[in-house]
């Protein structure tokens, strides 16, 4: 399987049993589970080039370690392999300090209405669409 370099976050191929090569370097991962039952069929792995990702989840970490090594075996330094990764939070808080520019309505009109689609436009250019029911 071949997904390097696309930004992935999550790598999940646990259903993939017939998996043999998984190339998945230069991503984003902070979480891959290649628990399939089958690792022993693993020939090549490459996850390199994942700085958040620390838990691999496989069938048996012992064997991982000891037969996942050399040029075909690849990561980083942080890695390690487990049965049981510990579970990501599904929260992620993004705090910034954005200042509200204007509110406005679908056609560009600046208003401060509820009970209709409206536009909070900040200051980053980040736009909101909210609808507020009273």
């Amino acid at each position: 399987m071949y997904c390097d370099s696309n930004q992935l976050t999550s790598l999940d191929v646990s259903n993939n049993t017939a998996l043999t090569h998984l190339f998945c370097f230069s991503n984003q991962l902070i979480s891959l589970d290649v628990k399939n039952g089958n690792n022993s069929t693993l020939t090549v792995f490459l996850c390199y080039l994942n700085l958040n990702l620390t838990c691999i989840n496989v069938d048996d970490a012992a064997w991982s370690t000891l037969n996942w090594t050399g040029t075909f075996f690849s990561g980083d330094s942080q890695n390690y392999f487990s049965t049981n990764c510990p579970p990501l939070s599904a929260i992620q808080e993004h705090t910034t300090n954005k200042k509200l520019l204007k509110i406005t309505d679908i056609l560009g009109r600046e208003i401060n209405q509820t009970n209709q689609p409206l536009f909070y436009i900040y200051d980053d250019g980040t736009v909101e669409k909210r609808i507020v029911i009273e």
